[in-house]
């Protein structure tokens, strides 16, 4: 066996620096847009599935959404609504002083408060809170 033989075998198995040929950089190229395809594909999927659940819960929300002019829930009639306007009114003293924050859930006015105290903008806001948990 020669000097040339067992060389020629061991440059074989050492690690060489990768020539950038023509060849290698179309494969690289067609690697990396293959990626970038892929990567295309699933996000326009991902957005079809995100519009696709979207529409069906807006449907949903607009087939059990009440008119403007229907009777409100009771707990919102009675308790929520007042309550988001007696906060409105005097932040400070219904938190302080009022006994009817106690019989509520602790700040489950503000909400209705934040809006108004207004049933309508409430709904609205619920809706899009709802569609944004969708999401």
């Amino acid at each position: 066996m020669s000097w040339h033989t067992i060389e020629k075998h061991a440059l074989r198995l050492k690690p060489h620096k990768a020539g950038t040929s023509i060849s290698d950089l179309h494969n690289l190229r067609t690697v990396l847009s293959n990626q970038y395809l892929q990567d295309q594909v699933r996000r326009v999927l991902s957005a079809a599935w995100l519009a696709w659940m979207l529409a069906i819960a807006t449907q949903q929300l607009i087939r059990f959404f009440p008119s403007p002019d229907a009777e409100l829930n009771g707990d919102a009639f009675w308790t929520y609504l007042p309550n988001a306007r007696r906060f409105l009114a005097a932040p400070w003293s219904y938190l302080t002083t009022d006994a009817l924050n106690f019989y509520v859930a602790p700040l489950s006015y503000i909400w209705p408060a934040i809006w108004g105290a207004n049933p309508v903008i409430t709904q609205v806001a619920n809706s899009i809170l709802y569609l944004l948990c969708v999401l």
